[in-house]
């Protein structure tokens, strides 16, 4: 009997430890990847976690360059080091590159440190990213890598950096690896300064989060996340000039919750991001105060599901919202809305799998019939300020008629004109979108009154020959909402714009 008991005591030591033995893998589908010229590359990693707690560490991205000029190799080397959370089970690590102008490759290596307790850290396998227009995409076929957690005991990286070291080549190796011809004898070679490059590529960095700290929607998203306790604690960008590449921000609030911003600045400005968080996130506090969308997020938590996540596409004129619920069976909803002008546009419930509870069904059927009743009332009072009865054929706007609305559109421009000269700009940028809105309305819509992201999605779908529109619309509520301040000229050359557009026929 005590020989049973010692042979299973033996057994449990054996087995316990290889039970405990939690350890974290980084997966990649392959070795090389191929992007065309001048589009930013983006490599997914998946990121397994035998642990069952968030593992907080950190990741470094090293991305090799080879620049070889008249009688040397130039290798420029970019240490990005950012801190990462990994958590339990199965999530993803995103790995962006700037654009490149020109065919070229990278060598990418990818690591991440982290605590158990002693130190450990995971080591992919090196990547290499290929651009170019006539790229092997054949060679782009799965062939998956992995990296595991071991004991580590080095230096764990706690800064970014950038190293470029030089190696001489003679003139005839030269001439082998870029197929030149060797110069004639007695002529210099024109080495390039390493330091130089050096200072180039910091000036690049430097100038490009200026401007992006700067940016009109970059500060908006940034509000709206302090105000819901973020922090920014980490900033990753990779330009290609001092005003274009693209940017990654991590930001985090006491010690659980993250958020991720993504997005790219295109000649200064940043037309869109991505916000992505685990949790609950805020687009926009009319969306928070919705009647419809707490009803819904309320049945839902009545019914056992729970928030696992939202992702926010937002730009200076909309915000795109996908809310992600599950339960544990498996179920999940998503809520999506679409805000717009400090208005909902646009919310919808969506389920992937397993039904809706009953009450949510009432609600969204109550939510339709008041949505309904809400149409047809202002349909008539909309009708009766036209003097038109129901059922009149509308017919299209005469140029006689367009008198008036351009005359309407017109007057705003001259309200906005003296609110500029009195250095009101929010309320004078305010009435130019007001005053382009109106008249686009009337001339290519229905007359009733629409949104600047309305505008921009029938102009976009009518193809109205004017590539000036989402430009001042965007500025527009840029400085009316975000508090932008106004380029020399600019405001004038708006309202030009605008009045030889609404100009008499």
């Amino acid at each position: 009997m005590n020989a049973r008991y010692l042979i299973l005591l033996v057994l449990l030591c054996l087995i316990i430890p290889a039970l405990s033995g939690a350890t974290i893998t980084i997966t990649a589908d392959r070795h090389d990847y191929y992007f065309p010229v001048g589009e930013p590359a983006e490599i997914p990693l998946t990121v397994t976690s035998d642990y069952a707690t968030d593992i907080p560490g950190t990741v470094q991205v090293s991305v090799a360059r080879q620049l070889q000029k008249p009688g040397v190799v130039m290798i420029s080397t970019s240490n990005r080091v950012s801190p990462f959370t990994v958590q339990p089970g199965r999530s993803f690590l995103n790995i962006t590159q700037g654009v490149s102008a020109e065919p070229e490759s990278f060598r990418v290596n990818v690591s991440f440190y982290y605590a158990d307790p002693e130190t450990k850290a995971v080591f992919l396998p090196e990547i290499i990213l290929h651009f170019g227009a006539g790229t092997d995409q054949a060679g782009n076929t799965p062939e998956p890598m992995t990296g595991s957690g071991s004991a580590f005991s080095g230096d764990v990286p706690s800064s970014s950096s950038v190293n470029i070291s030089e190696q001489p080549i003679s003139v005839q190796q030269q001439a082998v690896n870029d197929g030149s011809t060797p110069p004639v004898s007695g002529t210099a070679l024109a080495l390039p300064d390493a330091e130089a490059l050096r200072q180039q590529h910091d000036a690049d960095r430097s100038g490009f989060e200026d401007r992006l700290s700067r940016d009109a929607l970059v500060q908006i998203t940034n509000e709206s996340l302090a105000a819901q306790g973020f922090t920014r604690q980490a900033l990753d960008a990779q330009p290609s000039t001092n005003n274009t590449g693209t940017f990654s921000m991590v930001y985090r609030k006491g010690t659980g919750g993250q958020v991720t911003v993504r997005g790219s600045m295109m000649n200064g400005s940043v037309p869109a991001v991505l916000e992505m968080s685990d949790g609950v996130l805020s687009a926009d506090p009319a969306l928070d105060t919705n009647t419809t969308f707490r009803s819904y997020a309320k049945t839902l938590a009545d019914g056992g599901y729970l928030p696992t996540g939202t992702s926010i596409n937002r730009s200076l004129l909309d915000a795109t919202v996908t809310m992600t619920y599950n339960r544990t069976d498996s179920a999940e909803a998503r809520i999506n809305a679409t805000v717009a002008g400090q208005e909902v546009q646009a919310l919808s419930l969506d389920t992937v799998n397993g039904p809706l509870p009953v009450a949510l069904i009432a609600i969204m059927l109550g939510g339709v019939a008041v949505l309904a009743a809400v149409s047809v009332r202002l349909y008539r009072g909309y009708i009766r300020r036209r003097g038109r009865d129901p059922g009149t054929v509308t017919s299209p706007v005469s140029h006689g008629d367009a008198s008036a609305y351009r005359v309407e559109a017109r007057h705003l421009l001259e309200m906005a004109e003296t609110a500029f000269e009195q250095d009101r700009f929010p309320e004078a940028y305010g009435l130019t979108g007001q005053s382009l809105r109106l008249f686009l309305a009337h001339e290519y819509g229905t007359g009733a009154e629409m949104t600047a992201s309305e505008i921009l999605a029938m102009v976009r779908a009518g193809g109205i020959p004017d590539q000036e529109i989402e430009t001042i619309l965007a500025r527009c509520s840029d400085v009316e909402f975000a508090k932008g301040r106004p380029e020399t000229g600019e405001f004038a050359a708006m309202i030009a714009h605008i009045h030889a557009m609404t100009e008499p026929r």
